[in-house]
Order: structure tokens, then C-alpha cells, then sequence
């Protein structure tokens, strides 16, 4: 470990997280991070956002500064494109030939959106929001070209986080999503329905259960058009339908691949000098017992500091609360823990402050939290601990959250 090299494949938030943490677990040795794009490491969750309707630049949005790398002796590679990894020799080729030698390897490659090829998807104006460019180009598109109508489509956090940015830009916005209703496969259906709601009243048409079949135009798209015969006009189409694990690396280096390079507790790969962490890994989840790809900051945060562990020969808790956020207009969703699977809810305050608790059975599995901080962070806790709640007394508006514990809980 002393002289060992470290590459790390990858410039996200894991990759630099694990770079960072290699050093404060102790690694001495050298430690490249391999990125493809020509920014350093950034924040992308900005890019959905403020990062549209700013002047904010790559170093703006940098996770760390240059100086940090460098007074931790960590080289920044960049435009350094991976394509192959021989697990033999322990090397890694890049695009334009070079060969670097690794002794361990920590692969953080994340992920891709998925792209639609239907008929006109190759036009000008068309979307796909998962880069600084892809940022960058949209940003600038819309500063140049002043497009008055956006249609988005897919429903989730992405494409909501977008529709509230574009409507601050006073662009018209049409929504459209497969499901018979928004954040299907993330929430309950009262969690829908607020932000349904919150949408309408901000102007953004919502169309659902619609499937978008063509994109109409020359060169440059003009319109949308869907299963149902309706067409809608636009200058700008933007699709977030999900993502794509980038693990074709990995599979070619006959590593462990299931849709998503798959990792132990800490981060381990199936070949002991590789590890793993970020949006391109499944791993085994206890709450939901089965093997899940969690796409969040704070995911790709923690598996990086467990990978870091095990490559210093250390190991870290196996188990953390996983929790992610939304800011759309003034409203922020946080949400902690999992709900994949429930019997029932319970919904504590009204309007627009609230929470919504998800359990199975007596089994508290997450809590959806809409502008709620202090709800929020009691969630965490109790997730974390594994501590029974008394669902009568959560059911009691008037009964203070701690109250609500059958086991004792420092106040949040």
C-alpha cells in the first residue's frame, strides 16, 4: 500500500470521493483518477436545476478545487478515455493507446441515460441531460435560440427538476409520462398527486399514460407526436427516461456484471484488487433483500468510502440509511430509506409541509418528506437504528415525533 498505484476509472462523485478517502485511510501511493470528459470532477445534480438559469461554469460546480487534488497528490486525467481493462497484466487502455499500469483498481464509471430511436431522434434540440456539455449545450440553446415551447419526457425527478427550471425561464412546458401517474416507480400515489398539483399550478401540461412515438421537423424538431393520435408543438425536447449503467468495462473483463458491476458490502468486485462504487454497481440490500442499482449522491458517497477501506485493508459498516432530495420550484423532497415494498402509509402534517411514512406491516421501510427537514432527519435516525415507531401515536398529529419511538431516540 505504501507504493501501490491506484487508477480509478471515472471523474463523478464517486470517483473522487474514493480518491479522497484512499488518502485519509492511509494510501501513500499514487492515485490517478481516469476521466473521459475535459472538466475536472463536478456536482451533477446542479445540472437539472440552477446550473440552467446561471452563468455558473465548470469550476463553479467543481466538487473540489484543483489545489485540493493536488495537496493530496491526487493527478486528474482528463479526456482520458478508458477501453479496455486486461486484469492479467493490470492495465488499463485508453482511446488514444496508452497503457497505464494499476495495482488495485477502482472502477466509478456511473451511468448513461437511456436514449429513445424512434422516428426523428436524431434532430437538432433534442436533449439528454447527464453532462457539463449536455448542460452547457442546453443552457445555450435556450439563451440563443429563446424557445418558447419545451416538451419533456419521462416523469421522474429528472424531468420535474427540469420542468421547474424551465418554467422559472417562463418556456412552455409539456410533460409526458408512460405512467398513469408522475414518480410512479418512486413513491405512493399522495406523493403524486402533490407534485402533480404543484406542476399544474406553475403551468406545466402533464400527460400520462402516453407514449411518445415520433419527433417531428426538418433538421430541427417542431413538434411531438404519441401513441394516441396527440400531437404537440416544440422547439425543444428534452428525455429523461432513465439510465443506463455503464458496466460494458467491466464485462469485458469477465468481471461479475448483472445489470450493474456487481460489489459486496464494501465495495469488493469479484476480482480482489478491483473495487467498484457509484451509479454503475448493484449490490445486496437487507431492507429490500435482493440485489438493487441505488442512483443517488449519497449512495455513490458511501460505497466510495467503503471502497477506499477495502483497498487499504480496513472495513467500514456495511449499512447506512440510504436517503436522496429534490428542489423543484420552492418545494424540497427528501426522502429516506427504500419503498420498494409497503402495506400502508401514514401521513403526518398538511398543505405544503408534510411526511408521508411508508412501513410494511410494523416494519418502518422510508418516509417521504415535503418541506419537512426535522421529520426527515428523525426518519434517518430511527431507519438507521432499526427502531420500532408506535403507529397509533404517528398517527396523532398533535404527538410529537420522539413520543412516538418505543425506544429511546436522542430529540433531532
Amino acid at each position: 500500500m505504501n507504493s501501490e498505484t491506484c487508477l480509478i476509472i471515472g471523474a463523478g462523485q464517486a470517483a473522487s470521493q474514493l480518491a479522497f478517502s484512499l488518502r485519509k485511510e492511509g494510501w501513500l501511493g499514487p492515485i490517478t483518477l481516469l476521466g473521459a470528459e475535459a472538466e475536472a470532477p463536478y456536482q451533477k445534480p446542479v445540472l437539472s436545476k440552477e446550473f440552467l438559469f446561471s452563468e455558473k461554469t465548470a469550476d463553479d460546480i467543481a466538487i473540489k478545487s484543483t489545489g485540493a487534488y493536488e495537496k493530496k497528490a491526487i493527478h486528474v486525467q482528463r479526456h482520458a478515455v478508458v477501453t479496455k481493462i486486461d486484469r492479467a497484466t493490470k492495465q488499463v487502455t485508453l482511446s488514444d493507446g496508452q497503457q497505464l499500469h494499476y495495482d488495485k483498481l477502482a472502477i466509478c464509471t456511473g451511468a448513461t441515460p437511456r436514449h429513445l430511436t424512434i422516428e426523428g431522434y436524431n434532430k437538432a434540440n433534442i436533449f439528454y441531460l447527464n453532462s457539463f456539455i449536455d448542460a452547457q449545450s442546453l443552457r445555450s440553446m435556450i439563451s440563443v435560440q429563446q424557445p418558447k415551447k419545451a416538451v419533456i419526457v419521462g416523469g421522474g425527478f429528472i424531468g420535474l427538476e427540469i420542468a421547474s427550471s424551465l418554467r422559472k425561464l417562463n418556456i412552455d412546458v409539456t410533460l409526458i409520462e408512460t405512467e398513469s401517474r408522475i414518480l410512479a416507480r418512486v413513491s405512493a400515489p399522495e406523493i403524486s398527486s402533490y407534485f402533480t398539483a404543484l406542476h399544474q399550478q406553475a403551468g406545466v401540461n402533464i400527460i400520462l399514460n402516453t407514449k411518445v412515438t415520433a419527433f417531428k421537423g426538418s433538421d430541427t424538431v417542431s413538434g411531438v407526436e404519441c401513441d394516441n393520435g396527440a400531437h404537440f408543438d416544440a422547439d425543444l425536447v428534452i428525455v429523461g427516461i432513465g439510465v443506463t449503467p455503464n458496466s460494458m468495462l467491466a464485462e469485458e473483463a469477465k468481471l461479475e456484471v448483472n445489470h450493474g458491476i456487481v460489489v459486496d458490502a464494501q465495495g469488493q468486485t469479484s476480482d480482489p484488487d478491483i473495487v467498484a462504487a457509484g451509479d454503475c454497481t448493484v449490490q445486496f440490500h437487507p431492507q429490500s433483500g435482493r440485489h438493487l442499482r441505488i442512483e443517488s449522491i449519497q449512495n455513490a458517497v458511501f460505497q466510495a468510502k467503503k471502497a477506499a477501506a477495502t483497498l487499504c485493508q480496513k472495513t467500514m459498516p456495511t449499512e447506512e440509511t440510504p436517503w436522496f432530495w429534490s428542489d423543484q420550484y420552492q418545494t424540497k423532497l427528501q426522502i429516506a430509506g427504500l419503498s420498494l415494498r409497503y402495506t400502508h402509509t401514514i401521513k403526518r402534517g398538511i398543505n405544503d409541509k408534510f411526511s408521508l411514512w411508508y412501513f410494511d406491516g410494523e416494519q418502518l421501510q422510508a418516509v417521504d418528506c415535503v418541506n419537512n427537514p426535522k421529520d426527515f432527519l428523525f426518519a434517518k435516525k430511527v431507519l438507521t437504528k432499526h427502531l420500532p415507531l408506535d403507529q397509533n401515536k404517528l398517527k396523532a398529529q398533535d404527538t410529537p415525533l420522539e413520543e412516538t419511538c418505543q425506544s429511546e431516540l436522542e430529540p433531532v
